[in-house]
């Protein structure tokens, strides 16, 4: 089983395959492709960057994606990729006056042969997934949400989900 992989947008600009498995919000794209073809030739076992810049966890996650084994167990696959995620985020608090707010708050996995959607807070220590099945998702249904900050939520939470305004920008 593949974990990561698909595509990424940025600046009008898609790019789709298996080639493109990870994106971090900068520097642009192609400048973080040009940065792992450099990377590459110099290869993670010897260093790798390790600030909070995107460009270094973009080049940290590249080339721990490569060393990873692929796993046939879908539980492991989804524990592989938390872990990648948690090595690469941004601590809670950690503060940089050029890059205010970069502080890993959310980390989710989409695994859509599974239909689940696995997402854990960096505030809270335990994993959640919503199974979609078990959720109305039609476009008049009821809009609804999880209260991610009760105590002792963990594992499927389907039946969490209560009735919520809709955010604005969406109404």
């Amino acid at each position: 089983m593949r974990a990561f992989g698909g595509w990424s947008h940025c600046c009008g600009v898609i790019h789709h395959g298996p080639g493109y498995r990870v994106m971090t919000n900068s520097p642009v794209y192609d400048q973080q492709l040009a940065l792992n073809v450099y990377w590459d030739l110099i290869g993670g076992n010897r260093m790798l960057p390790g600030t909070i810049s995107g460009a270094d966890r973009f080049l940290r996650l590249n080339y721990n994606l490569k060393s990873s084994p692929e796993y046939e167990d879908r539980r492991l696959t989804v524990a592989s990729v938390f872990s990648q995620m948690r090595a690469i985020g941004v601590p809670l608090g950690l503060e940089d006056p050029d890059r205010p707010n970069v502080s890993t708050l959310w980390r989710a996995i989409a695994d859509h042969d599974a239909k689940r959607y696995h997402f854990e807070s960096t505030v809270e220590p335990s994993v959640m997934w919503v199974d979609p099945d078990k959720v109305d998702l039609a476009s008049e249904a009821e809009a609804m949400a999880v209260d991610r900050a009760r105590d002792g939520l963990a594992g499927e939470v389907s039946a969490e989900f209560r009735p919520r305004e809709p955010f604005t920008f969406l109404a």
